[in-house]
């Protein structure tokens, strides 16, 4: 949990605990609470004198109208807020909707679990432009308390809040592919919502069938950071095979493993209510073989990295060099390139599988890299020299040092 949302829990905490005791009566009476400063490394933290946030009610499906003044408390980067409270049902699903013209909305979703106050879910424009929308399910009967608040400091003026209660989610229509295969796809207020972590996210579903394949499935746009769930489908309903949000670069997903059988993939943004076109795929990985090329000590070796080389999962082409030494002696491994961002990992294979030891991207300067080693044990180790982004290619120059013992 970031600082900010730290801050606005411990503002509304006691909110949250006075509407448990008080009910009706303290519904029309107001709960005021008294913001805190947030945490502070070495530092308790202390009341912010002369702020108060009654905590109001509101009602399912009744919108309500408020105000941000400068007299209502605030915190960190973020401006003004008013705290507001709801009765759940459990297991009915719930939307709220913050609007105004005078400043751009955020809110978030706050609820009481073992004592504590928890951030539930938050939104600052799901709704379009600057409105704020969030929808979730109510594990249980509770209050649940909102945060109405303007996403910039400074900001004030008129809103319009309202909670309503939610239809049951219709289920998503799966797209079948192929492996090599790629669909577009777009997240939108049409596209079925699914629920993940007590969360509702716009998505989509794409099925596969894989034959004992290792597979690539990426996840791409422009427009949202990515995320993707694959489940296999089994006898007794769906078994999680992984999830991923950025290992395809960047804000882009992906997801490699042995496909055999038939496959589910969920792809929806990171955050909820983010939307956008995006590109899915499924990809075969096929194994080239991965040779260990020799390495003179302190001749430099020079290289150029293609779409005929080897992959590693992630797509990312390599090649590797063959170290032998005995344990303790020390070299330094530098990779200097002018075509890509350098990427250097020092490690052993056993089984056919490379298992990393040390790795480094920047530390020769700029975007060369560069490793001290020390050889753990007496034998053949490697080098695997790359680009730090998939589908950078080009020249490199490697040199291999050894360093005085100490």
């Amino acid at each position: 949990m970031n600082r900010q949302v730290w801050q606005v829990l411990r503002a509304v905490v006691v909110g949250l605990a006075l509407a448990g005791r008080a009910g009706a009566a303290s519904a029309q009476a107001g709960d005021a609470v008294r913001t805190m400063e947030g945490p502070r490394r070495g530092a308790a933290p202390a009341p912010r004198a002369g702020a108060q946030a009654p905590v109001r009610p509101i009602t399912v499906g009744a919108p309500v109208q408020g105000s941000l003044t400068a007299d209502d408390p605030r915190y960190g980067q973020r401006g003004a807020f008013q705290a507001w409270r709801f009765e759940a049902r459990a297991g009915q699903r719930y939307q709220v909707t913050l609007r105004s013209r005078d400043f751009d909305a955020y809110a978030f979703v706050a609820r009481s679990v073992g004592g504590l106050t928890e951030e539930f879910v938050n939104d600052d424009d799901g709704a379009g432009d600057t409105d704020a929308r969030l929808r979730f399910r109510s594990p249980t009967d509770q209050t649940y308390l909102i945060v109405a608040q303007a996403l910039e400091a400074g900001r004030t003026g008129a809103y319009t809040l309202q909670v309503e209660a939610l239809p049951e989610l219709p289920p998503a229509r799966p797209v079948a592919m192929t492996i090599g295969e790629a669909k577009e796809g777009t997240l939108d207020d049409a596209s079925p919502m699914l629920e993940d972590g007590g969360t509702e996210y716009r998505h989509q579903v794409f099925t596969f069938r894989g034959t004992g394949q290792r597979v690539r499935v990426t996840m791409r746009s422009g427009a949202f950071d990515a995320f993707l769930r694959v489940r296999k489908v089994t006898a007794a309903g769906e078994e999680e095979v992984g999830n991923d949000d950025d290992s395809g670069g960047g804000s882009d997903a992906m997801l490699v493993f042995a496909a055999n059988g038939e496959y589910r993939v969920y792809a929806r943004a990171l955050e909820a209510e983010r939307s956008g076109a995006f590109t899915l795929s499924v990809t075969e990985v096929v194994s080239k073989p991965v040779t260990s090329r020799p390495v003179t000590l302190g001749q430099p070796v020079d290289g150029t990295l293609t779409t005929d080389d080897p992959e590693l999962d992630d797509g990312r082409r390599f090649h590797q060099y063959a170290l032998t030494g005995r344990p303790g002696e020390r070299f330094t491994v530098t990779l200097r390139s002018s075509d890509f961002d350098a990427f250097v990992d020092f490690g052993s294979v056993s089984g056919g599988v490379f298992e990393s030891s040390e790795s480094d991207d920047d530390g020769a300067g700029g975007t060369d890299a560069q490793l001290n080693v020390t050889m753990p044990a007496e034998g053949t180790w490697v080098i695997r020299v790359h680009g730090l982004e998939r589908g950078k290619l080009g020249s490199y120059r490697l040199t291999v040092e050894r360093r005085a013992s100490k």
